[in-house]
């Protein structure tokens, strides 16, 4: 295994962060969650790029907080698939791959939707239905599996804030896993509600309808790895936590907190790593807050006017 791991570290992760650093912490990401699974996370491979080697200053290998936060790490987790890419690196080993010094040094990597990019180190190419996919000469395809690519493109598109088409419902939501995409289940009649959620919470026009699901609880949307729902609540009105009257403290609150803790538990075991509310008033978001840390219910409320 230290092999194997050091391999991994020096002809494979090395060459691929300075090629690519979103490829190169996708493919990190995949062989991290493979590691896990298998029960022996690999730090010295983490440790390789300096944004991933932050988060082990002042933590142990492995803890799932202090992992990077980065869209490209996350989705190699949720979508990379780091058995096909350890299998690959062994049959590189066995001479069976391209090798370092090989034909496929400088070939060039091929993503789909997004074009091709000249001189991709062999070993970071040439990962059997790993990563990438190599074209030589007149086309000819040397590795490579072209979901994975697909699904590199358009993890391509959202880091470099390039525009696409809106993602469709069962569709996976990049770098939480265990989130989907899903039709909205809470479009409120108010059109004010309907633009207040797509103000603050950073919706395209096309994505107006969709909404995140994790472990069957709905989110507006989400910013990185961290899910968000928008309340366009106001003084006045049926969720004003702070009227005092009854109707807002023995139904609407405990409803509140049911919910909130519904969603909290719901991201247990995902790739998520928080939950904030985003709130029209200020009073109303700090009572939020306040009832939130009486509860011991983890999410950060935030007024968004």
């Amino acid at each position: 295994m230290a092999f194997l791991q050091s391999y991994i570290a020096e002809d494979i992760v090395e060459p691929l962060l300075d090629f690519n650093v979103v490829l190169g912490q996708f493919v990190l990401g995949a062989i991290y969650q493979f590691s896990v699974n298998q029960g022996e996370p690999l730090r010295t491979l983490l440790s390789l790029d300096p944004e991933v080697h932050r988060w082990f200053e002042n933590a142990e290998a492995g803890a799932e907080d202090v992992l990077p936060d980065t869209v490209a790490f996350q989705a190699g987790r949720l979508l990379g698939d780091g058995a096909a890419i350890v299998a690959g690196i062994l049959e590189i080993i066995g001479g069976i791959g391209i090798g370092v010094g090989g034909t496929g040094a400088g070939s060039t990597l091929c993503l789909t939707g997004v074009g091709c990019i000249a001189g991709a180190p062999a070993m970071a190419v040439s990962l059997a239905a790993g990563a990438a996919l190599v074209v030589q000469g007149a086309g000819t395809v040397e590795a490579g599996a072209l979901g994975a690519i697909e699904r590199i493109s358009t993890l391509m598109a959202i880091t470099g804030g390039e525009s696409g088409s809106a993602p469709l419902p069962g569709d996976p939501v990049p770098g939480i896993s265990g989130a989907t995409y899903g039709g909205s289940r809470n479009n409120s009649p108010d059109q004010a509600d309907i633009d207040y959620e797509i103000r603050v919470t950073g919706k395209n026009a096309d994505e107006e309808d969709l909404a995140v699901y994790v472990n069957g609880k709905e989110f507006d949307w989400f910013d990185g790895t961290t899910l968000l729902d928008a309340k366009n609540w106001n003084k006045g009105g049926v969720n004003d936590v702070t009227r005092p009257d009854p109707f807002i403290q023995n139904v609407r609150i405990p409803k509140i907190i049911q919910d909130a803790i519904g969603q909290v538990n719901a991201l247990r075991g995902t790739g998520a790593t928080g939950i904030e509310w985003r709130v029209a008033d200020e009073d109303i978001a700090r009572a939020l807050q306040d009832l939130f840390n009486r509860r011991g219910v983890n999410i950060n409320v935030v007024w968004y006017p």
